[in-house]
């Protein structure tokens, strides 16, 4: 049954008296649905409060309490005309988004109980009088472009802010006919951030309807930080009120009671909204909406009058001025011969000249001339309700009308004169205000100007970058939060240019798309390009500042590289081959007894090598599939915070608010200490271990730095994730490969076919070694080839220039300090890198054969199969142990290859991950 929230009665009366035919009352369902008055005041009240704040600020001096009435229910009409306008004609234009939607497939047009010619034919008859359709034809004109702007734009709630409240000016100039020093600009901004703080919590319930539809939100655009940027929009829209307030001479209740409530409204929010409960942001929505829902619990009766906020502080201050100047309807002053006219409830001023024949609204600070009325004598000025208490100024000479000669000036006494009265600034000062306008406009003018040259000039030997660049956030609210590297690759090839260039917040950033820029960038200037930008969550919080990855370069860095390159140099790498081939063994063992869960044996494999390499834990340990199971749940914490656009990283300064303000905190603190426990635990228990005998100090590379700790500086917390480090490495990526490795063999079988011939051939009875290494060319290419294929890490850790002045490459401009990102993803991919003669998309080792050099020389033991692939990085800053995970995926491969045959189930479809990157959970 269709019902109303206000008068539940009415669609029944209308149902029962007004439609008595049943075709003719479904009829009236739907274009009642059309317009939402189903659910009024839902969506209607939200374009009448800015108008009823207006109002309400503009009214206390000016109106009646009939007249604010007339106000308020002609605002209040208009509301409900334009938003069931605004909804046919959203309704007409999103059909096809609805129809994919859940929330939207029931809406009279997706359902087809309407026509789009009924809709359109509804729309014209809403009729209003003309002057009031040129009033809201700017509004409306707005709103005709809103549903275009899910299409156009992240940003369709500023849109909609901009709309829903452009009452606020229509609303102010039908009652002032000047702006200057009311602050509705100010208030007007504010209203807009309140309007995508809730449009973003309701967009919330359908982020992932309107990702598949294509629809375009905030909701989207802030991904997991919606709450922080919220927040942020809250304090924009807070400050405006009281900014307001101020402007407009607002006493204490409007602070406690206007301000006050506000506060509380949207703290109770942000503290209690799931944004990933729909039904949870639908109620937060509509918080903003009912004033009744808000009264619901005892605990929030204070919530509820902060809907009130405005209108209620100034009908308060109405109701002061008539018990204190109602009852006098005129008051004379003998001695000056000054008479005043106070109207009865809101002390409305009126000109009443023979000209003029309505009343004319006049400022806020109006300067009223009498001599018209009661001859030569001096002006008044009618100043704001709640004046400052100052001592009695006599009225300069120079402030006089041309024919003004006061009678007695000192007679005129504070306690004779009331304080709505006062007397003008003297002259000077009203020279000297006169004169600072101009002056402070043309200051104004000229540090815009030359902040724009400014950045004109220096913009014009940077690389190519895309437009719409914003004040303060550059590209930032450009960049998309899922997939980034794809849109960075897409962006290359749209300005057709493997360098690209973005503002992110200020901070200048280099995207680099080809592998061979990234090599004569990264590694032959790394020297320049080896450090980091300050990476706030996952480096001083997630990574304690301890993290190798994400220290920037110096004294520390270097400390703990040199500690890492001795652990991993050829002669030693060379020397775990025992390991890797008994775990590669064991690995067999698994699979043969439990091939269906091939993905986890396959995912266990790099950490039970890497844990015996760090911490010498056997295999068959109990501790070590935990351990194991810790790290990857590390990495895959940490990799999202490191993504480029993550607000706190943009904006250090946001680490800095308290605790209620940054709900981000409590999460990565908890991360912290959950990555503090794991890796101060693996370093306990092998000195547990070392202590009692059960192995020497020598058999694992977390005792070794132990013991030489005051050589290198360091601490426990230093030693403990510098092993974790090198244990979290080549965990993750290592076995991401395998399971490609597995993946391609499948949609592959002709490669696999190649692969499983060259290594019966070359290994004969004996199973694969170390010996056999230099002979397996076409296992090394396809080794190779699945790091190329599908890049597990997408986009390396950023690096950042150290040095102290601009630098000039490939005659562009890379600003001092600038963050430099390569996408490995599309160096992957590139048709200029690896498609000279084979398709980069396409999974072929031959490739690596046929390059000249063939797959490169053998001239440094076993490291080869990690060069020439963007997968480890660049430079000082490529992973450490890039060597070891390459051999280790070569071991892994050759007893694969040379124990089963891989294939896909039969009856199964071949799954083939999309090339918009790869991720194992």
């Amino acid at each position: 049954m269709l019902t109303s929230r206000m008068c539940p009665s009415i669609p029944r009366i209308f149902e029962r008296f007004v439609f008595p035919n049943f075709s003719t009352m479904v009829l009236w369902r739907a274009y009642w649905e059309l317009a939402r008055l189903h659910v009024f005041p839902l969506g209607t009240i939200l374009i009448f409060w800015p108008c009823a704040w207006t109002l309400m600020l503009a009214s206390p001096s000016h109106l009646t309490a009939y007249e604010i009435a007339q106000w308020t229910a002609l605002l209040g009409l208009g509301s409900i005309f334009l938003h069931a306008a605004i909804c046919v004609l959203n309704d007409i234009c999103d059909i096809e988004i609805d129809r994919q939607v859940e929330r939207t497939r029931n809406r009279p047009l997706v359902a087809g109980r309407i026509s789009i010619f009924s809709a359109t034919k509804r729309l014209q008859k809403i009729d209003l009088e003309p002057s009031a359709k040129h009033g809201i034809l700017a509004v409306f004109l707005l709103h005709t472009l809103y549903p275009m702007m899910k299409r156009w734009t992240w940003w369709p709630q500023a849109w909609l802010g901009l709309a829903m409240n452009y009452g606020v000016w229509v609303t102010w100039y039908a009652l002032k006919d000047r702006i200057e020093g009311s602050g509705m600009q100010v208030f007007f901004a504010g209203l807009v951030c309140w309007s995508i703080f809730y449009d973003t919590i309701y967009a919330c319930q359908d982020r992932e309807a309107d990702a598949k539809a294509g629809a375009k939100s905030t909701a989207i655009l802030f991904g997991t930080w919606v709450k922080p940027i919220l927040t942020c929009f809250a304090l924009a829209f807070l400050s405006s009120l009281v900014y307001v307030g101020y402007c407009n001479g607002k006493g204490l209740p409007y602070y406690a009671v206007s301000c006050g409530g506000a506060i509380a409204h949207v703290t109770w929010q942000l503290a209690t909204v799931d944004l990933d409960n729909g039904d949870e942001c639908n109620s937060k929505f509509r918080a903003n909406n009912n004033l009744g829902r808000g009264c619901d619990h005892p605990g929030r009766v204070w919530i509820a009058l902060a809907k009130l906020f405005l209108p209620l502080c100034n009908f308060l201050e109405v109701i002061y001025v008539a018990i204190i100047w109602g009852r006098q309807r005129y008051t004379e002053y003998p001695s000056q011969g000054i008479l005043v006219e106070l109207a009865p409830m809101a002390e409305t001023l009126v000109d009443r000249s023979v000209n003029s024949d309505r009343m004319e609204r006049r400022p806020r600070q109006l300067q009223l001339d009498l001599s018209s009325h009661i001859g030569a004598h001096p002006r008044i000025s009618i100043g704001p309700f709640s004046m400052p208490k100052q001592p009695y100024v006599p009225l300069p000479q120079a402030s006089y009308t041309a024919n003004a000669q006061p009678r007695n000036p000192e007679c005129l006494t504070r306690s004779s004169v009331p304080q709505r009265l006062r007397y003008p600034d003297s002259a000077w000062m009203e020279l000297f205000q006169d004169s600072l306008r101009p002056i402070a406009l043309s200051a104004g003018l000229l540090c815009i100007s030359l902040i724009v040259f400014v950045r004109w000039r220096r913009s014009q030997g940077l690389p190519p970058s895309p437009r719409g660049g914003l004040p303060l956030i550059g590209h930032l609210y450009l960049v998309p939060q899922v997939r980034a590297w794809v849109w960075f690759d897409t962006l290359s090839r749209q300005l057709n240019s493997p360098i690209i260039y973005l503002n992110l917040a200020g901070q200048d950033t280099i995207v680099i798309n080809d592998y061979d820029i990234a090599v004569e960038l990264l590694e032959k200037r790394s020297s320049v390009y080896s450090s980091r930008p300050r990476l706030v969550l996952a480096g001083d919080y997630v990574g304690s500042g301890k993290r190798i990855l994400t220290l920037p370069y110096g004294p520390e860095w270097r400390r703990h590289r040199v500690a890492v390159h001795q652990e991993t140099v050829h002669s030693k790498i060379e020397s775990y081959t025992r390991i890797q081939v008994a775990e590669a063994r064991l690995l067999m063992r698994k699979l043969l007894h439990d091939p269906s869960s091939f993905v986890r044996h396959l995912q266990q494999y790099p950490g039970n090598v890497l844990l015996k390499l760090t911490y010498g834990l056997n295999s068959d340990d109990p501790k070590t599939q935990k351990a194991v199971t810790d790290v990857n749940q590390i990495m895959v914490n940490v990799l999202p915070l490191a993504t480029p656009g993550n607000l706190v990283d943009a904006f250090p300064i946001l680490d800095r608010l308290p605790n209620i303000l940054a709900p981000w905190r409590s999460e990565v603190l908890r991360q912290q200490a959950n990555n503090q426990k794991v890796y101060k635990d693996l370093l306990h228990d092998v000195l547990d271990r070392v202590d009692s005998g059960m192995i020497t100090p020598e058999q694992s590379f977390a005792s070794r730095i132990w013991n030489d700790r005051e050589r290198l500086e360091m601490d426990e917390l230093d030693v403990a994730h510098l092993a974790g480090s090198l244990f979290e490495a080549g965990t993750e990526t290592t076995s991401s490969s395998l399971v490609i490795f597995i993946m391609a063999m499948v949609s592959h079988p002709q490669v696999f076919k190649t692969v499983q011939d060259e290594v019966t051939r070359v290994c004969g009875n004996q199973p694969p070694s170390t010996d056999n290494f230099e002979a397996l060319e076409y296992v090394r290419a396809t080794c190779k080839e699945v790091l190329r294929w599908r890049t597990v890490v997408v986009m390396g850790f950023p690096h950042k220039s150290s040095a102290t002045k601009d630098d000039i490459f490939m005659g562009y401009v890379i600003p001092a300090g600038s963050v430099i990102i390569a996408n490995q993803w599309g160096m992957a991919l590139s048709e200029k890198t690896f498609g000279q003669k084979y398709d980069p998309q396409i999974f072929e080792p031959r490739r690596w054969l046929e390059r000249p050099g063939g797959v490169g020389e053998i001239a440094e033991g076993v490291g080869e199969i990690a060069e020439e692939v963007p997968a480890f990085g660049f430079g000082r800053r490529a992973c450490p142990g890039r060597d070891i995970a390459g051999y280790a995926l070569f071991v892994a491969i050759c007893h694969i290859c040379y124990y089963f045959d891989v294939e896909a189930m039969k009856g199964a479809p071949v799954v083939d991950t999309s090339i918009e990157g790869f991720t194992t959970g």
